[in-house]
């Protein structure tokens, strides 16, 4: 079995599920392939980058001057279209990804986020082998939007109409499997037509129990130099023109707090430090030391009003720290209300604010080893990749699946 991961980026919460669930297939002495274009790699797996695998001085040259076309056939599309923060992809992009000998070799290919990086006419016109396709998020269903929230559908109608028409045209005659990773996002995805032409199968993402597992808050508050005699609540900043992410709710919700004996910890490249009751503490890309501060802190608020899955809801509660959001992504599935969190009934400050309060003045019922058992039991990357296994299996073999 040859499976070949595809992702544009190594960053990123796709670019981690899928450099994940590759570095657990080779662990299992899967053999297992990851094609990205991102130079960098800082996760110590072998991954392939695309530019690398195009031999010769000539090939290499004429492959810069597709990227420029390409750049340039972007640019010029979107001065067209009114701005806007939201993801949109084209279809188009510069890469010829059948012509790499980690394609020719696989048995299956599994596409992640692969935005400027899949070329749909090319591929799919020259592909002959099944593809798993995480949905990480609604992009491969759409005419080229990434997320509903804050994206100006009207403006950008008639393109999407034409890529939607590009991509239905692509996907006929392949065999395909939607892998939605939430059952919020399964309903989501019930809405466009292309979700309901191919099997689908909900698999969750899933979280290094390993790493992020439960610390002496005590001991991790005096190592990071975080206060001992305060309600600390911890969360993750981005700006505020990625609406889907509750930024301006997050503001409004510590406005309402600000009076309490609470002190919000955050960490991102946004710049929250102004506000009296919030240290930021800048941006973070280790896990070991996010695991620390999912422990320090007394509860972790996910603000985003959209998410395919949302990854940090599922790291706080593996180190045993109760989660405050809304309605989004995983926290149906995970959270109880009182038990291990809230989920907040209005996608609102008040709500939020009022969501954080019942935890910190009714702390929850479970234990924080509690909470951390069921999200070890079923969201750990062991059991989430013996999922994935068995569904490859179950297309090599050429069965429908269950």
């Amino acid at each position: 079995m040859k499976i070949l991961h595809i992702n544009t980026h190594i960053d990123g919460g796709a670019g981690r599920v899928c450099s994940a669930l590759h570095g657990q297939l080779l662990e299992q002495s899967v053999d297992s392939s990851m094609l990205v274009v991102t130079r960098i790699n800082h996760t110590g797996l072998p991954i392939l980058r695309i530019h690398n695998t195009v031999k010769g001085k000539i090939s290499r040259v004429f492959l810069e001057f597709k990227e420029l076309l390409y750049k340039i056939r972007y640019s010029y599309v979107r001065s067209r279209l009114p701005s806007t923060a939201a993801w949109f992809s084209f279809p188009w992009a510069p890469y010829d990804i059948t012509s790499t000998q980690a394609y020719k070799e696989a048995d299956i290919i599994h596409l992640h986020w692969v935005g400027e990086l899949l070329d749909y006419k090319r591929f799919f016109r020259k592909n002959s082998k099944p593809i798993v396709w995480t949905l990480h998020d609604l992009n491969p269903l759409t005419g080229g939007h990434h997320n509903e929230t804050g994206f100006p559908k009207t403006a950008y109608s008639e393109l999407s109409k034409k890529f939607l028409a590009l991509k239905e045209k692509a996907f006929s005659n392949q065999t395909i499997h939607w892998i939605p990773v939430s059952s919020v996002q399964e309903e989501q995805a019930k809405g466009y037509k292309l979700f309901h032409q191919f099997p689908k199968e909900l698999i969750h993402n899933g979280v290094y129990t390993s790493i992020f597992k439960p610390h002496d808050k005590r001991i991790v508050r005096e190592v990071l130099d975080l206060a001992q005699d305060k309600t600390l609540v911890f969360f993750i900043n981005y700006s505020d023109a990625y609406e889907l992410k509750g930024m301006k709710i997050m503001r409004e919700t510590m406005n309402l707090l600000k009076g309490k004996d609470v002190q919000f910890i955050t960490i991102g490249l946004e710049d929250v430090s102004a506000h009296p009751n919030c240290l930021s503490l800048g941006g973070v890309n280790d896990a070991r030391l996010m695991s620390q501060l999912y422990s320090a802190a007394d509860v972790y608020v996910c603000p985003s009003i959209e998410e395919s899955f949302g990854l940090t809801v599922l790291e706080s509660l593996s180190c045993g720290t109760p989660v405050v959001g809304f309605g989004i992504g995983c926290l149906p599935e995970v959270i109880k209300n009182g038990e291990n969190g809230w989920i907040c009934p209005e996608k609102t400050a008040s709500s939020l604010a009022n969501g954080i309060q019942q935890i910190l003045e009714n702390p929850c019922t479970q234990s924080r080893e509690a909470i951390r058992k069921p999200i070890e039991e079923n969201y750990s990357w062991e059991v989430i990749t013996k999922k994935y296994l068995k569904l490859y299996q179950v297309i090599l073999a050429g069965k429908a699946p269950s």
